[in-house]
């Protein structure tokens, strides 16, 4: 019998909505040892997805530069000044910096082909769905755990 999403996934994960605090979403990951989480809107359907790097700055060159400078949601954020960026997060919402394209699967479908797609879009996770609601979510330690009979 082939694996399917359903025997490796991880049932009812948390999410949030595009309101919530990054603040917030950042004490979850802290706490919960997230790597991600699925945003849904006030019908609980799937709209993005917020992972940890999202929360990071990012390093951007300047333009007509050779320096590289730390960059989130429009503000540099000097390097030797990172302890400002909390400041910088206290007002954002989930919505300013979700991906709005995650990877999804069917709790039904083979798991082969969601380990293909994984790969394929280097993603890190697959939000998983039946008739749009978030029922799961399958990361690469799901996958990881169910290849060397983890329990």
């Amino acid at each position: 019998m082939a694996l399917r999403v359903r025997d490796v996934m991880t049932s009812d994960p948390s999410t949030v909505t595009p309101d919530t605090l990054l603040t917030a979403v950042a004490d979850e990951i802290i706490e919960e040892r997230y790597s991600g989480v699925p945003v849904v809107d006030e019908d609980d359907e799937l709209v993005g997805i917020v992972e940890v790097g999202d929360l990071l700055p990012h390093p951007e060159q300047v333009p007509f530069s050779q320096v590289d400078v730390l960059e989130f949601q429009g503000e540099w954020v000097d390097e030797e000044h990172l302890e400002n960026y909390y400041e910088l997060l206290q007002e954002l919402r989930v919505e300013a910096v979700m991906r709005t394209d995650p990877v999804t699967a069917e709790r039904g479908a083979p798991l082969g082909k969601v380990i293909r797609r994984l790969l394929e879009e280097d993603a890190r996770r697959i939000v998983v769905l039946d008739e749009g609601e978030v029922i799961g979510v399958v990361t690469r330690t799901d996958l990881l755990k169910s290849f060397v009979g983890w329990p």
